[in-house]
This record gives C-alpha cells, structure tokens and sequence, in this order.
C-alpha cells in the first residue's frame, strides 16, 4: 500500500506535520506545492525520510521566481513534479527544463470551471481543443504533446490507470490510500480552478482518515488473481 498524506489539502512541510506524517512509514509521501517552500520548509524536506510531490499550476509557471524554489531541495528527495497542464505559455518548455534537470514530471490535466479561467490560462489558439462536460473545461488527451512521459489518469478510469503515485514512490504498481492531516489544516492557497476547494465547499474537510476517494479505489485491480 501507498499513503498519499494530503490528497485534498496541502502538506506545508512544517515540522509538525512530519511528526505526524512519521505514524505512516516509508510506504507514505507528501502532497505539497511548490508556492509553500522556502529555506525553512526547504531545510525540513530534507531532513526528513519522506519523498515529496511538488505541484506546479499554471498561475506559478507565470511567475518563474518560484520554480528557484526547487534549487533549496535535494534532489533525491522529490518524487516528481506534478505539472498542472495547459496548452502555451511555456508550459512544454518548462517540462524540458525540468526533465533535463533529472525530474520525473508527472502531467496532469488542467480543467476549468468557467469559460473565463479557461482563456486566462490557455492561448487563444489552443482553446479548441477543450470540451465542456461534466462541470469542467476538459483537454482532449490526443493533443498532448508526444514528449510527456507520464500522464496522469489520461483515460478518466483513476488512479488505476497509470498508478504514476505508486511506481514513482516505490517503484512498483501498489493499492492507493490517501490521508489529509489535521496538522496540515486547510489548504492556504488559492491556485486556479482547485478541485479539491471545490468539493471541500460542499462536502466539508475531512483529517485523519485513511481511505481511498473514487480514483483510487481502481487500483484495487491489482489485486484480481492474487491469492
């Protein structure tokens, strides 16, 4: 099993949260954001056992002083980068910069909720390829560009579809849990169009219960045929 700790919050890498964190071993990773490091978040990432997730939103790859924040971090400590994915403005070109730098860059699909956010992010030639459907501004998967190595859920089917969360913490497909820590609290940020702000809105925040939301639950397939 492997425990993604803040699946719909944010890990802000303080010193209370890895205490916490230390409850669920080495099978677990944290869930952070790249906006949340600085020297003192920085020097508590790598003194600590656990890897770590970076996710970078389109409103940050407009901002390039935060991606100097991945210089304060060793290497060896970041699982991957979670790039939030749309088309233009650099978006391809930062994916080459972070690969060539040694990072696994894990693509995920940005989605919209308003036609607004949509043309704020995505250049106008571009948009085209978007869809409306199921509440949300969706990029056909085909017009991903060939260079990206591992995508995120490109099917819809869930974490069962690529298990990028397992094979890249532990080097093989496992079942997915997640947790949000208490310690963590909610998410202080505010990057564009958060599926999980959204769902929090009308659902409420949930802490300290280990379980798997919908996406993981399909990586239960792995167990079909195991004794």
């Amino acid at each position: 099993m492997v425990i993604r700790i803040a699946t719909m919050n944010n890990f802000n890498c303080t010193a209370a949260e890895y205490k916490h964190a230390a409850l669920y071993g080495n099978r677990a990773f944290v869930n952070s954001n790249i906006k949340c490091i600085n020297a003192r978040t920085a020097g508590n990432v790598n003194s600590h056992d656990h890897k770590i997730v970076l996710t970078i939103n389109p409103d940050v790859i407009m901002r390039p002083a935060y991606l100097e924040k991945l210089q304060l971090i060793s290497r060896e400590k970041v699982a991957f980068i979670r790039l939030k994915y749309c088309p233009g403005h650099g978006h391809v070109k930062l994916y080459g910069q972070l690969v060539s730098m040694g990072y696994n860059v894990v693509i995920t699909m940005m989605r919209f909720r308003s036609r607004k956010m949509l043309d704020k992010y995505v250049e106008e030639q571009y948009r085209d390829r978007y869809t409306f459907k199921k509440g949300y501004f969706r990029i056909d998967p085909d017009t991903l560009p060939k260079m990206f190595k591992y995508i995120c859920d490109r099917s819809g089917k869930g974490c069962g579809d690529c298990y990028n969360c397992s094979i890249l913490t532990v080097g093989h497909k496992d079942l997915i849990y997640g947790i949000n820590l208490s310690t963590s609290g909610p998410c202080p940020y505010n990057c564009p169009d958060c599926y999980a702000k959204n769902i929090i809105s009308y659902r409420g925040a949930k802490y300290d219960q280990l379980k798997q939301n919908s996406k993981m639950e399909s990586t239960k397939e792995i167990l079909k045929g195991m004794k």
